[in-house]
């Protein structure tokens, strides 16, 4: 009972200050000395802080002492570890981020460099904004990416590239001419900086590819060297018509959709296609969790706050993960099985950790800063790489008994014989992902159909997506089968758990209506009219932004200073 008291007077300090004692107690109905008991502690734990005197009442006395909430006294840690890109975010104990950074994931073979300084929030960000972010150690381009190819990070808020394209909601990848310059020096394998040029803007896409171009051959060359109007708005989910040929199609949140012929165990949960195509060594698990560790440390101290203690740690991984035990189960793209993520990052930094994977993390971002407006009740449709779902019930994720809650893109379909990586056959992801985009474009091309993509030497899924943007008809097909599978998908979801909302995200939500319109009508011909009332599809709002934004609400929603108040996931 002391734990629920102690946390309603910290939950009316830290959303109703500054208040006093006395306000504290009426609106409690808590004694006055117990209420003057816990506000003594908080102020020891150094949670609340008085501020001075306030107004005297009408009534005449001593004026009161105000209470204010100190968000700095303790620290909540996001880490998100993707096959390629691994970010850590630092934020207040109101959840506002102080510092965020970004660096390659070490693989065997990597070139050592060091990790840039943070870049450090002087205001905290709104949830909507694009916030800091440190590019940390750069990163090469793989073996035969396009021109134009670059690493995710390095970008501040507000800047644009070529032809005004503000870099607001942008996601990682398109990085406008402009000033990245190359690590030096690091722990643990990272691979040396090669940003690109120039002044440190990032652009959406800006080029719009003239159809008369032979075939769909220079798409990347020209989107990266802004060749004419257009672009994608990530944030909305959508692509900018008006732009001529190929406009628009980001090849950052497509780069999540990965091409046919994936690697081993590829398309649980929607990482970078280049961790498949060029053929990454396994992630060495302690070497990941210690550099993660180290530079949890290095921003903290960086952002000036070296004795603040972490009250918790979300990491968000791209595989199943075991929340109950810490143990990410199974994470192809990173080459890992069984480890104990929450045990090592604990035993590094000294703090609870929480282990969730992306589709959960996401869900909880979406739900609470993006397309989701606080539902509560929300399922989020992960399409990638692979396919999976984050199901939230009255704010809660939900985990199921071992974990593993969401998988949905695992189930089988009758009628579907394509191999999945998880060794079964006939799984819903083999269908509705972006391997099966590339798959099903080439198979019909052996089948003798015209399409520009037959002029497109090893494409993928980000080819496909342009190509049905410029109005080819196969291509446009193939998008729209998928988009029909995802509807299915999200007929389940919505039977299933009766959601009020559905997000689309992932990779391929940032394709837009070619996918999503075909989505919404295969869910509402699949769907049980009762469970389908009032729900709405939407696409993502916060795009790549999410699963680590997820990872810092989730440590927050699991700190002492806020579950007990709010919700646990």
């Amino acid at each position: 009972m002391r734990e629920v008291n102690r946390s309603l007077v910290l939950a009316l300090v830290k959303e109703g200050g500054p208040v006093s004692r006395a306000s504290i107690a009426r609106s409690t109905t808590l004694a006055k000395p117990t209420v003057s008991a816990i506000v003594d502690e908080l102020i020891a734990d150094g949670l609340v802080r008085e501020i001075g005197p306030g107004s005297t009442a009408v009534s005449g006395g001593r004026p009161p002492i105000l209470l204010e909430f100190n968000a700095r006294s303790q620290l909540v840690v996001g880490v998100h570890i993707g096959a390629r890109r691994t970010a850590i975010a630092i934020g207040d104990a109101a959840g506002e981020e102080i510092v965020r950074r970004e660096f390659p994931t070490p693989r065997p073979g990597a070139t050592p460099t060091a990790a840039a300084p943070p870049v450090i929030a002087a205001d905290p960000p709104s949830a909507a904004a694009p916030r800091p972010v440190d590019a940390g150690p750069g990163e090469a381009a793989p073996a035969g990416a396009t021109p134009g190819w670059a690493a995710p990070g390095g970008f501040g808020p507000g800047s644009a590239g070529p032809g005004g394209v503000a870099s607001d909601g942008v996601g990682p990848g398109e990085v406008a001419p402009g000033g990245a310059g190359s690590g030096s020096a690091s722990p643990s394998g990272v691979a040396p900086a090669e940003v690109g040029p120039g002044g440190g803007g990032v652009a959406l896409d800006e080029g719009g590819l003239d159809g008369a171009a032979a075939g769909l051959a220079g798409v990347r060359d020209a989107a990266s060297r802004g060749a004419g109007p257009g672009g994608v708005a990530l944030d909305e989910g959508g692509l900018d018509g008006a732009a001529p040929g190929l406009a628009g199609v980001s090849d950052a949140a497509l780069d999540r959709v990965g091409p046919d012929g994936a690697g081993p165990g590829a398309g649980l949960v929607g990482e970078p296609a280049g961790a498949f195509r060029d053929g990454l060594a396994p992630a060495d698990p302690g070497v990941v969790l210690r550099l993660v560790a180290s530079e949890v440390r290095a921003a903290i101290a960086g952002a000036g706050l070296p004795g603040a203690k972490i009250a918790a740690v979300g990491a968000v991984l791209p595989g199943l993960t075991d929340f109950h035990t810490g143990v990410c189960l199974l994470a192809p793209n990173l080459g890992w099985r069984d480890v104990s993520v929450r045990d090592i990052l604990a035993a590094e930094l000294g703090a609870p950790v929480y282990v969730h994977n992306a589709g959960q993390a996401a869900a909880v971002a979406e739900n609470l800063e993006g397309a989701g407006g606080r539902v509560g009740d929300l399922a989020l449709l992960y399409a990638g790489t692979g396919l999976s779902a984050g199901i939230l019930s009255d704010g809660r994720v939900f985990h199921g008994v071992g974990g593993t809650a969401g998988e949905i893109g695992h189930n089988a379909v009758p009628g579907i014989d394509e191999p999945c990586n998880c060794g079964n056959v006939g799984c819903l992801e083999t269908v509705a992902s972006g391997p099966a985009i590339v798959r099903a474009a080439r198979r019909a091309l052996a089948e003798g159909e015209a399409s520009a993509l037959a002029e497109v030497d090893g494409f993928d899924a980000r080819d496909v997506a342009a190509a049905a943007q410029a109005g080819d008809a196969v291509a446009g097909r193939v998008i729209a089968t998928v988009g029909e599978h995802l509807g299915l998908a999200a007929s389940w979801l919505i039977n299933a758990y009766n959601p009020a909302l559905v997000v689309v995200g992932g990779g391929l939500a940032a394709i837009g209506d070619l996918l999503l319109d075909p989505l919404r009508a295969a869910a509402a011909r699949h769907a049980l009219a009762p469970a389908l009332r009032g729900v709405e599809i939407r696409a993502s709002v916060l795009g790549p932004d999410a699963e680590v934004r997820g990872a810092v609400l989730l440590a927050l929603q699991h700190s002492e200073t806020y579950y007990r108040v709010v919700f646990r996931a």
